[in-house]
Parts: structure tokens; sequence; C-alpha cells
């Protein structure tokens, strides 16, 4: 994917994670690959069962990733494709990723003054 899609790569999760413009699009994981797709691309995999929801536990699914097999030269293509899909939906100037980081408000620290000294 890397070279397909000038991206960098990373070992995250015990995987190979895929960014590009500092969003993770895609991971490796085994033998299936890992994409955040555009809501109408992720509706239709999941309908046709060309993939299927990216769960985090047994029935958590994680927002709009989805897992495909990468197993079989048509597979492999399906998964070039989708590839193309979510590297876009990364690219986009309107998707909404990486998260910010809010930075808590620095808390004061009162400063307590010993009594005994004062008396």
């Amino acid at each position: 994917l890397a070279e397909h899609f000038f991206t960098n790569s990373f070992a995250m999760f015990g995987a190979e994670a895929f960014f590009t413009h500092g969003r993770m699009f895609a991971f490796l994981f085994d033998e299936v690959i890992v994409l955040k797709l555009p809501e109408s691309d992720r509706q239709t995999v999941l309908d046709t069962r060309a993939a299927r929801p990216f769960l985090t536990h047994e029935n958590a699914p994680f927002g709009r990733w989805v897992e495909t097999t990468i197993r079989g030269s048509d597979a492999a293509s399906r998964a070039i494709q989708l590839a193309a899909a979510a590297h876009a939906l990364a690219q986009s100037p309107h998707h909404d990723g990486p998260r910010k980081r809010r930075h808590a408000p620095k808390r004061r620290i009162s400063s307590r003054r010993s009594t005994a000294s004062e008396a």
C-alpha cells in the first residue's frame, strides 16, 4: 500500500498501519486489511458481504472501519480498490480526522503555609 498511495506506514497495534496527511486510513492485520471507508462505500461492502465491520470487542464495531480478506487475487484486487477509497477519504479536507486533544486547564496548586510558623 505504501508504494501504491505514497503514504507512510508505521507499526501500530501489532500491525502495519498506513497514514496520509497524519490520518490513518488502513492497517494490515493477519490476512485482512482494515479500512476506514466513506459511509456510502462502507454500506455497499457490508450489504454485499465483501467486508464486515471491524470489531474492537466481540460485538463492538469501531466506527466506519471495516475488514476484508486479502487472501487470493480477487480479494487482493478488491482490497486495493477499497484502500483507494479509504485513502481518498483520509486526504479529504472535509474529513474530521485526526482528533485534536483538548488541553486540560492547568490546575493551580494552592500553597499551604504551615500554621506552625505563624504561631
